[in-house]
This record gives structure tokens, C-alpha cells and sequence, in this order.
């Protein structure tokens, strides 16, 4: 890194220095680019450098796996908070424990921690759980022992 901003540094003062000596018209112009190109290779040299052969195709693999598997997981938190929200079922923390196998993306279990729940009033005379359990199983097509409730 530090021999990089060196030549960085060389560059930007061969620059200054061919400015002065450069020749007038159009080879003036030709030697600019000329000297640009080179200027560029000098700046990407650190990506030529790179070692891609410690990347292999499984590392690569997994890697967009678990990228896949984290973002599938947020959309699944946040679309059962909002089927909770849309039944006045307040404050229920999600959880979702997931995995990919095959390149599919499957729920193993949703976690639903009930401590800070807050119901209104037309919700608090019936079995919470039982509906928050037929609500996140038809929501998401999974069978109720999947949604372990706690708290």
C-alpha cells in the first residue's frame, strides 16, 4: 500500500514536470493521453496484484449463499411484524433461524418473543397466540410447529 501511494505521488509530480515540458499542438495532446493511460494502470496496479486464485468457486458460493440467506431472512422479519401490525398485534420480536441447502432458502423456525407484546382492545379477549400462530403460518406457508412463541 505504501508503495502505491508512492507512485501515486511520482505521478501526479511527472505530471506537473511534463506539463512544462510538453510540446505545443496536437502531440502536446497525444502525450497527454498517452501519459493519462499510464497514470491509470499506475492507480488500478493493486487490482492487477490481487491474488484471484484464493478465491475459489465454493468461497464465492457460500459467500452469496449467506449474503441471499440474510436478506431473505429481513424480509421475512419485517413482513411478519407487519402482518402482527396489521392484526393490532404490537411490540412481538422476530427471530428467523434459516438455511440455505441447494440453492434453496429454507425456515427452519420463527421465534417470536411475546415479552413487550401490546394488544388493543379488541384482540385481548381472545387466545393471542392461537391467532398469532395461524397468522405467521398462513402468512408464510409453514406448519405451526415451526413458530415457537416465547415469553
Amino acid at each position: 500500500m505504501k508503495a502505491w501511494l508512492i507512485s501515486i505521488v511520482g505521478i501526479v509530480f511527472l505530471a506537473v514536470l511534463f506539463e512544462l515540458v510538453y510540446p505545443q499542438g496536437k502531440t502536446k495532446q497525444f502525450c497527454k493521453s498517452i501519459f493519462g493511460i499510464f497514470a491509470i494502470f499506475v492507480m488500478l496496479s493493486p487490482i492487477f496484484k490481487f491474488d484471484y486464485s484464493k478465491l475459489s468457486g465454493d468461497e464465492v458460493s457460500t459467500s452469496l449463499n449467506l449474503n441471499f440467506q440474510e436478506a431473505k431472512d429481513n424480509s421475512i422479519k419485517l413482513k411478519v411484524e407487519k402482518a402482527l401490525n396489521n392484526h393490532n398485534i404490537n411490540g412481538v420480536d422476530v427471530e428467523i433461524s434459516s438455511k440455505m441447502q441447494d440453492f434453496d432458502y429454507l425456515i427452519e423456525n420463527i421465534y417470536l418473543d411475546t415479552t413487550n407484546i401490546v394488544l388493543t382492545e379488541n384482540v385481548t379477549h381472545t387466545n393471542k397466540y392461537e391467532i398469532i400462530l395461524e397468522l405467521i403460518s398462513s402468512t408464510l406457508n409453514i406448519d405451526r410447529e415451526q413458530i415457537i412463541i416465547y415469553g
